[in-house]
């Protein structure tokens, strides 16, 4: 039920953007599940939809520290298609140092996602306040990445995670050491525009409308959360 309201979450988005999410058919194959209700589909049909390509996974196996990946583990979710096509009962992984999104088709073979996805929904995430990840290019064409949507409404508070991979050799060495780090920065989407901001006094100015009661040096996530909820119950 979880992963179900995520979805149904998801989908609020596609209204919000202004595109309806649906299911399809691919020639034969029954596709997907819908936020109607559980429509079983064929192995055929998910590679069918996302064009998968079969994948290395040991790309960075000499990595010493950092991964490239928002979960080392495979992730259970949905995905939302550029085309508003739904698929459910994924197991994912999203590569966020290649901008790549893998999953496992219904042998367990593993695969890399060709045709673009605008939307994922991880069931599993921790400690995190969401779970809805939007691809940055359905905001901003020229983008890449990700964003975690943290809140939403009138007003967006997204969350983005950079990978970096740097390459460092000791000395007296001629092995090169590799490592990725990862750099996290929220934005504020308010009428198609992105905000970058720090703090609930950047937040602030870009919803001045929910002012009252906040305390504007603070830096905090969840502070920055609830200044955009308090925006969006306006």
């Amino acid at each position: 039920m979880r992963l179900y309201s995520l979805l149904l979450a998801a989908l609020a988005l596609c209204f919000v953007t202004n595109s309806r999410c649906h299911a399809q058919q691919y020639g034969s194959f029954g596709i997907v599940q819908t936020y109607n209700g559980t429509v079983a589909f064929a192995p055929q049909a998910l590679n069918l939809a996302v064009n998968g390509q079969m994948l290395v996974m040991n790309k960075y196996s000499d990595v010493v520290d950092g991964t490239p990946y928002l979960f080392d583990e495979w992730q259970p979710g949905a995905i939302i298609l550029y085309n508003n096509v739904v698929v459910e009962n994924l197991r994912l992984k999203l590569n966020l140092l290649d901008n790549e999104l893998y999953y496992k088709d219904s042998s367990g073979a593993e695969l890399s996602a060709v045709t673009p996805v605008k939307y994922i929904v991880f069931k599993h995430v921790g400690n995190d306040t969401s779970a809805i990840f939007m691809a940055q290019q359905s905001v901003e064409f020229d983008r890449k990445g990700w964003f975690q949507v943290l809140a939403t409404g009138k007003a967006s508070l997204l969350k983005e995670r950079t990978k970096k991979l740097i390459e460092s050799k000791q000395y007296a060495s001629a092995t090169l050491d590799r490592s990725i780090t990862t750099d996290v920065r929220y934005y504020v989407l308010r009428q198609g525009k992105l905000h970058l901001v720090k703090t609930v006094a950047d937040v602030l100015a870009v919803l001045p409308e929910a002012a009252a009661g906040q305390k504007k040096n603070v830096k905090n996530e969840v502070d920055m959360k609830a200044v955009v909820d308090a925006f969006n119950r306006l």
